[in-house]
């Protein structure tokens, strides 16, 4: 399974739900199924997405712009 962004989201998870499989802070929530390794702060509050997923507490909003 491919991640290149470090998301947590499969790139064809993303390609499926039209998310951005290169832009870390594109993927819905639901679709993380393999482990984040990116260290991305998508919501600017100072926590990083991967612990924000693993606490339970990320309050990311997918914004895509066609």
């Amino acid at each position: 399974m491919v991640d290149c962004d470090e998301d947590g989201v499969t790139d064809a998870d993303e390609i499926a739900n039209g998310t951005d499989p290169n832009d870390a802070c594109s993927y819905n929530v639901a679709d993380v199924t393999v482990a984040v390794t990116s260290t991305v702060d998508c919501d600017g509050d100072g926590v990083i997405d991967a612990d924000e997923i693993a606490d339970g507490t990320i309050q990311t909003m997918l914004v895509v712009i066609t």
